[in-house]
Order: structure tokens, then sequence, then C-alpha cells
């Protein structure tokens, strides 16, 4: 059957058709109008994202030339791996004959000062204070060097090489991670046994058994400059005050000469090996900035060094004069 529909009808249906379109058509362009939206947002999170992160820089950190540096460089590069049993063991033998030496002879040292040298210190007669200072001069010039070339750049890079590898050691320790110590129960209670790494334990393992290391290192020097603050004082000539700080630092080449020995002799390890490239996150006033504060933090750390140790080897003329 046909059926014939009116004018009225035709004007109203086609009327429902146009409106019908007109809507499906106004949907449309709100779903794109919203897209637009939302890719303009997320290009705005990721121009201000990028505007606030700071750019990405190499560095070169110039590592010592000393046996314990050596050794850490060894196993991070992958280097200890290809080497023998042999080989290892002669290293290892290197690393610890060096120290263990150093160590004896600082203590060797201490135990020959006596109960009366150490109140005698600074009170020897005919003692001119000027002796101190050049003597400590020489000693402390060598001692925050090295000390600071440890922690600026074998501390600082192994720090680096920690945040890449995810280990988290005593470059993570501050005074948030300490307020965290309360709640390491609460963390081990509900740790799960999937959750425990061996691989990762022992690379964490390793990198403490290196931080270790190189807070033996820090107090090898520590120990020389209090026994120089009784053996520099302790003299009343200025070729015997000398003579002490030489005698340090002579004792102290041990490790350099030993990384020559068992390292870049042998061809264990090259020259440039010790050159490392780090990227780190900072602007250019960040770099200026941390260049800031290290060269003052050498600058204080000298000063106040020599200040204490010149007070304690020279004490009964300060008290005299003030007296």
């Amino acid at each position: 059957a046909v059926h014939i529909m009116s004018d009225d009808n035709a004007v109203e249906l086609a009327a429902h058709i146009t409106s019908a379109a007109a809507g499906t058509a106004t949907e449309d362009n709100e779903e794109q109008k919203l897209a637009e939206a939302q890719t303009n947002d997320a290009e705005l999170e990721v121009a201000t994202s990028a505007e606030e992160s700071p750019p990405t820089m190499e560095m070169i950190v110039e590592l010592p030339h000393d046996i314990l540096t050596g050794y850490i460089l060894c196993h991070l590069t992958g280097r200890w791996k290809e080497l023998s049993r042999v080989s290892q063991g002669c290293i290892l033998l290197g690393v610890i004959a060096s120290y263990l030496i150093q160590f004896m002879v600082v203590f060797a040292l201490a135990g020959d000062i006596s109960a009366s040298g150490l109140r005698d210190v600074g009170s020897v007669d005919g003692t001119d204070p000027l002796f101190n200072l050049v003597a400590l001069a020489v000693l402390l010039q060598y001692l925050v060097k090295d000390l600071l070339n440890f922690y600026y750049s074998v501390w600082f890079w192994l720090g680096e090489v920690e945040k890449e590898m995810g280990v988290k050691t005593l470059s993570r320790l501050n005074i948030k991670s300490i307020k965290n110590v309360a709640n390491v129960g609460d963390g081990l209670k509900n740790l799960k046994s999937t959750e425990i790494s061996v691989d990762g334990m022992l690379e964490s393992a390793k990198f403490w058994q290196f931080r270790l290391s190189l807070i033996f290192a820090f107090s090898l020097y520590i120990l020389f400059g209090l026994y120089a603050i009784v053996a520099i004082g302790g003299e009343s000539e200025l070729v015997d005050k000398i003579e002490v700080a030489l005698n340090i630092f002579f004792v102290l080449e041990i490790d350099d000469w030993a990384c020559e020995l068992f390292l870049l002799t042998p061809g264990v390890l090259d020259n440039d090996q010790f050159d490392q490239t780090v990227r780190i996150k900072e602007t250019e006033e960040d770099s200026n900035k941390r260049v800031e504060r290290r060269l003052l933090g050498a600058t204080l750390l000298l000063i106040l060094s020599f200040a204490v140790i010149y007070i304690a080897c020279n004490w009964p003329s300060i008290a005299s004069a003030f007296a």
C-alpha cells in the first residue's frame, strides 16, 4: 500500500530531520572543542614542566689516581668481572696493604707521644708561633686538598651512580631520611617476600662497601691531622716542624703509588678512565652556585682547621697574651 504524505507532514518531517542533523553537528563540534581544549592543556602542561625542569648537563668528574678509587672504578665500569681471580687478588692485596701500612704508621707515631709531650704542646722554650704557622700551612693545604678531592669527586660521583642505579646509601642521607628511620619497622612488617631482590641487596651491599671504605680514608687524614697538632707543636725548630709535615705527606702518598703499581702500570685501567662523565639536572645559575659553595667550603674549612690547630699548638702564648 502506498501512503501519500500531506504537505504539513512533509514539512514537519523535514524539520525533525534538520533538527536532528543540527543536534548531531552541535555534539560533534562540542566534542571537537573538548578534544582541542584537552590537547591544548596537555601541550601547556608539557611546556610548563619543560620550563620548570632544569636542563640535563654533562659534567666531567676528575677522580683522584689512588688505589681505592681505582678499585671502585673497576667494579662500576665492569672491568672487575673481566679480570681473573689472580688479578683480583693482587688488586685487593694492593688496596689492603696500602691502607694497612698507613694506619700502622699513624698509630705507631701516636704511640711515641708521651703524656708529658701532650702537656708540653706549644710550650717548648724558644718556640716561635710563626714557625707553627709555616709548618701547618704546608700540611693543611695538602690534607684539605685531598679530603675535598675525595668528597667533591669520588663521593659526588658515587652518589650520581647510585641515583642512576636506584641504590640508596649515604648519598640519600639527610634530615628527612633520618626522620623516616622511625617508620622502618612498619615498612618491614608490610614488606612482601617477593619484593626482596637478592641482586638488589648485593648491589646495595657493594655500594655500602665503597662508602665505608671512603669513610676509613677520611679518618686516616683526620688521624694524621691530630698527630700533626702534637708533633709540630712539640718541635722548637722550623726545620723539624717542616720535616714532620713532609713525613706525613710522604706516608699519605702510598695509596697513589699503589694505584700506579697495581692498576695503571699493568694496564688494568687507563688514565682517561679516571675522568668520568655524569649527567646532572641543573641550570647554569645552579652550576655557578655549586662552584661558589665548593670554593667557600674549601676556604672556610682551611681557615677553620688552621685556626683550631694553631690555637692548640700555641695555647700557652695565646693564654699569656690575654692574661
